[in-house]
């Protein structure tokens, strides 16, 4: 008797059959894994609110004018939103009016894939008894943020006498 073998065309066939599809099944699944929003849309980018303060005030409100001569500290907090899980790095740049950087920081973090894709940091500014306050640097300051060396927001802010 000879023994039983799976062999011949119909067994091929079927193998085939079977490893193209399960081929193609995880070609699909793989294409829908992070390339969609929740609501089946394309991805959001990742988006950022800039807001400052004086820390030298209690609760420091955010605020877009500020006296040099009386403030203590410009903090700037920057909230992220829409970011994608995985390291990344932030920097805050704080320009003075004529486009010189008086401060560039980065902070890298990260987003868990179960995160709700959000990040808030704090950058601190000394400005009392600073040469910015001695020099009356005063005018529009802008500072720009960016994400994975990626300028994602710009804001301004006034500094006066």
């Amino acid at each position: 008797m000879r023994p039983h073998s799976a062999s011949g065309p119909g067994v091929w066939k079927g193998a085939l059959l079977s490893g193209c599809t399960l081929i193609l099944s995880a070609f699909l699944s793989s294409c829908s894994v992070g390339s969609t929003s929740a609501d089946g849309g394309p991805p959001q980018a990742a988006t950022a609110m800039i807001t400052f303060c004086d820390d030298g005030v209690p609760d420091c409100p955010p605020v877009t004018t500020f006296s040099l001569s009386q403030m203590r500290d410009l903090v700037v907090k920057v909230d992220w939103f829409g970011v994608a899980p995985g390291n990344h790095t932030q920097e805050v740049r704080v320009m003075l009016p004529e486009g010189t950087a008086l401060q560039v920081s980065d902070t890298g973090f990260l987003i868990g894939p179960e995160s709700d894709s959000s990040f808030s940091s704090l950058q601190s500014v000394r400005m009392a008894g600073s040469w910015q306050a001695q020099r009356q640097e005063t005018g529009t300051w802008s500072v720009d943020v960016l994400l994975d060396g990626r300028t994602v927001k710009s804001e301004t802010v006034e500094m006066t006498p």
